[in-house]
């Protein structure tokens, strides 16, 4: 059996956050949200911005993240391990 970096945490199926792992940038596509924070595994916010489709990430460290996609209403919908490579 293969284990695969990606681990899908929220429940909105319609999201896709790619490349996962990743070097430089990641895309979310389907659901498009209103807000999007990423903690490191210290729960440390290093990214907390409004919503694109295309998020750089080349200036973080190597490690893993966990990306949170938030509704207009503030409402978290979605949320997923990120590795960044």
């Amino acid at each position: 059996m293969i284990s695969s970096n990606i681990v899908t945490l929220g429940k909105d199926t319609t999201v896709t956050i790619t490349p996962n792992p990743a070097k430089h940038t990641i895309k979310i596509k389907g659901r498009q949200p209103a807000r999007i924070i990423i903690v490191d595994a210290q729960a440390r916010t290093v990214l907390n911005e409004i919503g694109q489709p295309e998020i750089s990430i080349s200036h973080f460290s190597r490690g893993v993240y966990i990306i949170k996609l938030y509704a207009e209403n503030g409402s978290l919908y979605y949320y997923q391990k990120l590795v960044k490579e």
